[in-house]
């Protein structure tokens, strides 16, 4: 993700045209949504209660100087990993908030367990969430959602 960011930095300053595309790994995703169960029993540590907080990536998409401006992209890629055995991708557009969901095992995106029914709107929402949150941290007022997303 890094890497590719980085890349994408370059090519907008070689180029004031370039439509910036950015990614954020799946360790993003889980550091946003979710915190680690602080269950006295060990073997139900390691699960992750839903929990939004953005102070956990701060520093991720414009909250301190010189980092990159989401709202400049076209495309914020996010990578899920769902249930520490399954990837799918989220592709939202920070300027209209439409998003999309590319997931290779399951073309037509439904959910297909109850586990999956709750993790992924609850994903989606959070990171709606975050970018308004960060519209506000970096143009100093609410984000408005447009007419076009729901």
């Amino acid at each position: 993700a890094t890497m590719f960011n980085n890349n994408e930095y370059w090519r907008k300053r070689k180029n004031p045209n370039h439509r910036v595309s950015y990614t954020f790994p799946s360790h993003f995703v889980e550091n946003l949504c979710y915190q680690v169960s602080k269950d006295k029993d060990k073997n139900k540590r390691k699960m992750y209660e839903k929990n939004y907080d953005p102070s956990r990536v701060d520093t991720w998409g414009g909250s301190h100087k010189g980092a990159m401006d989401i709202f400049e992209a076209h495309e914020l890629f996010f990578q899920v990993n769902e249930n520490d055995h399954h990837w799918f991708n989220v592709i939202i557009d920070p300027n209209t908030l439409e998003e999309t969901m590319g997931d290779s095992l399951h073309e037509d995106m439904e959910p297909k367990t109850q586990e999956q029914k709750e993790s992924r709107p609850w994903i989606t929402k959070c990171l709606f969430d975050w970018i308004i949150h960060q519209h506000k941290i970096r143009m100093g007022s609410r984000y408005s959602i447009p007419e076009s997303a729901d």
